[in-house]
């Protein structure tokens, strides 16, 4: 029998994608022998961006990204690829709703509400 616990887990889904690994590595021999090392293990190549030196692998299994990870050891610097929310839109104001409280826009005059009227084009 489960626990309270356990049931609860179960239910919560994983904040990162399960069969997917980030790796961080120093040269771009790193990256192709890293890159061949989880080809052989059931893994593929998803994706790198190459400024930040990181990839992304993608397994057949959970089980096999973790088997991967285990292989390799704190040789390299591996990650989960976590989910990413993206933030909810702001609730914007319409033409009518500015129109019905009777606000304006700045216009010409926003510097000078900011108090930095004048030339500022150098």
């Amino acid at each position: 029998m489960e626990s309270a616990a356990e049931e609860d887990a179960a239910e919560i889904p994983p904040s990162y994608v399960p069969d997917e690994l980030i790796l961080k590595v120093g040269s771009k021999e790193e990256l192709v022998a890293l890159i061949q090392l989880a080809m052989a293990n059931g893994g593929e190549f998803v994706d790198a961006v190459g400024a930040l030196k990181t990839f992304r692998l993608r397994f057949d299994s959970e089980e096999d990204a973790v088997r991967f990870r285990d292989q390799l050891g704190g040789d390299y610097k591996v990650e989960n690829n976590h989910l990413v929310k993206a933030p909810d839109f702001p609730k914007y104001e319409t033409r009518d709703d500015s129109e019905r409280q009777n606000l304006i826009g700045f216009g010409a005059t926003a510097l000078d509400w900011l108090g930095v009227s004048g030339d500022h084009s150098e």
